[in-house]
């Protein structure tokens, strides 16, 4: 319903979409923000090092260079970028060792007879007697969800969102059991899980 001679501003303003030159602004800090969260990134260097003369010449102004514009943008706008956490390294997830999975039962839990399954748990135990047995849990009840998981006479339950499903319940309590290993420097260890589903997404 714009008439033809309406400035483009005025339809930015109407529609909500920024102006290309407030997108560059945004885009230029989001980029220096990412680059400052590695410290090695060779980027970093050209985003901070500003000109040496402190009155810029006038083929400075008319050219800034990609860090004048960084901190002209921060002072218009009197941003103070705080301290940032090194991002993670990051590992090709092909170079991860293959999770070694073993599911005791191929059929549903209430298609077996439960001395069954007691008789083939404790064959498992014991042609593994030299492993440090954990056993994980994840439930959700009354909108609640809940993890836990067992080590000998430890346990450790904890809550989570109420938006968790059930199966991300599993995870996390498979997630805990993995995080008390590394902690402990546990070198051989099995996790027990009744979800199949989690052991299927871990493999």
């Amino acid at each position: 319903g714009a008439f033809r001679t309406t400035p483009t501003y005025n339809l930015n303003i109407d529609t909500n979409i920024p102006t290309l030159e407030q997108r560059r602004k945004y885009l230029l800090l989001r980029f220096y923000v990412k680059a400052r969260s590695r410290p090695n990134n060779p980027a970093l260097y050209v985003l901070e090092h500003l000109p040496s003369n402190r009155n810029y010449t006038k083929l400075q102004k008319q050219n800034p260079t990609i860090s004048m514009r960084i901190k002209q943008v921060l002072n218009n706008f009197n941003i103070t970028i705080p301290t940032i956490a090194p991002a993670p390294s990051l590992t090709p997830f092909w170079t991860y060792s293959p999770i070694n999975t073993n599911l005791l039962f191929s059929m549903a839990k209430t298609d077996i007879h439960p001395a069954e399954i007691l008789a083939t748990f404790h064959q498992f135990q014991e042609d593994h007697q030299d492993f440090s047995f954990f056993y994980t849990d994840g439930s959700r009840a009354e909108d609640r969800t809940g993890a836990s998981f067992v080590f000998k006479k430890f346990s450790q339950s904890f809550r989570l969102s109420d938006f968790h499903s059930v199966y991300s319940a599993e995870v996390a309590a498979i997630l805990a059991a993995l995080q008390y290993i590394k902690n402990r420097s546990i070198n051989k260890a099995i996790i027990c899980s009744d979800s199949q589903s989690a052991i299927f997404a871990l493999s």
